[in-house]
């Protein structure tokens, strides 16, 4: 089943002068949009949702979004700013628990990620949350690194507890898999337009001077009060590759004769580069060197393309059967109505015709040619048969998720690591419409397809075989934990 996690750009994310926004913008910029305004675009909002979502009642009771929405609209009584109602529009489609369900920063208009995210501050280090506790992990930008390992206990005088509970609510993740969104929260190094860097100076007043003051606790213990520059997003990005470049991934084998695949990110549809190809010398390398075992890397990879299906090909001895999903929408015909607000790539997906089957009870309509989808995956070329580790985290989500969810049932490899994000129920997304707000230039991510479990499953994401957490004290000492679990895995020593 193809599921992906598509981020769509839509134009530049450099700043444009303010003669240049179009006048919602502009209104929203002096915190003047218009109780009129804000309800026209939130009552489109809750059309497109209501009509199209399939998965408002997967964990919403019945009426609980219209109940969300009625509560949006009595706020939406006064002036609000565009920021305002950026979050306002996070925390609801949040309250759905959908993975892919937000107002997406890559896909906002020119004038809306101007007016947004073009402000100095953004954090200058990388982190993530261990514990409920903000453990820098790394440089970012060009900024001057802290200590990997030290603790943030407060940023601009807030505690970092205090910001993360209330970012909580604002993060999209798929039912009640919690430690998906504490990752979401977290900062890779090169992570562009990471969820805490945009609701951060949303949620709490900046100090404005461009820099970012911290209480902190070095991995020895000492408290220090710190004042870092703030970067801006331009700033991140310019440390990131080219869209077009070959993936991040990285493959050699160890001295110790274990092969090790790094795979960061599963986005193919913007490079040129033939990862197939270079899957499959990894797996020949593997083969010609007789080596003892692979460990596949997949620890913050959100997904994408379904690369792991490729890979597979290579290391099963028989078919192997995956996981029986089942695909539903809400609509065979999109409502005439919404047709002008909601842009997509694909025409089709506007009406699915004889191939959307129903409804049934519930209203859906099962999408029959999308149900054929590969039900195995089969041996291909030459098999490695040795040892396979897979390490997974909280960010391993679509059509990471996906690949995790076959191997845990199959048996295939050792996973190694932390929960994974995702959901055993299955998740909405495949085709995607975005919802264009007239009134304020925003853009909403809606899902189109529903993708259900075939049998009943639990709330959850997929529990790693060999539990292993990083802990502070490990970033501060530079120590993989859990790649030396998967080592001791393959190499046979446990």
């Amino acid at each position: 089943m193809q599921v992906s996690r598509r981020s769509f750009l839509v134009g530049s994310a450099a700043s444009i002068g303010v003669a240049a926004l179009p006048a919602p913008v502009r209104a929203a910029e002096r915190g003047a949009i218009s109780p009129a305004q804000l309800r026209a675009d939130l009552d489109l909002f809750q059309r497109a949702y209501e009509a199209v979502h399939p998965g408002l009642l997967r964990y919403l009771p019945p009426g609980g979004f219209t109940k969300r929405m009625t509560d949006a609209k009595k706020w939406a009584e006064r002036d609000r700013s565009l920021s305002d109602l950026y979050v306002m529009l996070a925390r609801l489609t949040a309250s759905v628990r959908c993975g892919h369900s937000h107002p997406n920063p890559y896909n906002q208009g020119r004038a809306a990620r101007a007016a947004l995210f073009s402000g100095r501050d953004r954090m200058p280090f990388a982190f993530r949350w261990i514990n409920g506790q903000m453990v820098v992990t790394g440089a970012r930008g060009k900024s001057a690194a802290i200590r990997a390992g030290t603790r943030i206990t407060s940023v601009d005088g807030v505690a970092t507890r205090t910001l993360l509970a209330a970012m909580l609510p604002l993060a999209r993740a798929d039912g009640s898999n919690d430690a998906k969104r504490i990752a979401q929260l977290g900062i890779a190094g090169k992570d562009r337009y990471a969820a805490f860097d945009i609701f951060r100076p949303m949620l709490f007043p900046l100090h404005g001077s461009g820099t970012v003051r911290l209480q902190t606790i070095s991995p020895t213990g000492e408290e220090r009060a710190l004042e870092l520059p703030a970067l801006t997003e331009e700033e991140v990005q310019a440390a990131r590759p080219a869209e077009d470049a070959p993936l991040d991934w990285a493959f050699d084998i160890r001295n110790d004769g274990v092969g090790l695949l790094t795979m960061g990110d599963w986005t193919t549809y913007r490079s040129k580069w033939d990862w197939k190809a270079f899957l499959d010398a990894a797996v020949d390398r593997l083969v010609d060197e007789r080596a003892r075992g692979l460990i596949i890397d997949i620890r913050g990879n959100e997904g994408g393309t379904e690369c792991g299906w490729h890979l597979l090909e290579r290391l099963v001895a028989n078919d192997l059967a995956l996981p029986r999903f089942n695909k539903k929408v809400r609509y065979r015909s999109l409502p005439a109505e919404l047709s002008p607000r909601l842009d997509t790539w694909d025409e089709r997906f506007r009406n699915w015709g004889p191939a959307a089957e129903g409804p049934d009870s519930q209203g859906f309509y099962r999408l029959m040619r999308a149900n054929a989808d590969q039900e195995k995956i089969s041996p291909r070329g030459r098999r490695f048969g040795g040892k396979v580790a897979v390490l997974i985290d909280a960010s391993c989500s679509s059509a990471t998720f996906q690949f995790a969810n076959a191997i845990s049932r199959q048996g295939i490899a050792t996973l190694v690591g932390e929960p994974t994000g995702g959901n055993r129920r299955g998740i909405n997304g495949d085709a995607y419409f975005f919802v264009r707000l007239p009134e304020t230039g925003l853009e909403v991510d809606l899902p189109i397809v529903g993708i259900f479990s075939a049998e009943p499953q639990p709330d959850a994401g997929i529990i790693p075989d060999r539990l292993v957490h990083q802990t502070a004290k490990d970033i501060a000492q530079g120590r993989d934990r859990q790649l030396a679990a998967a080592l001791s895995l393959v190499d046979g020593r446990s």
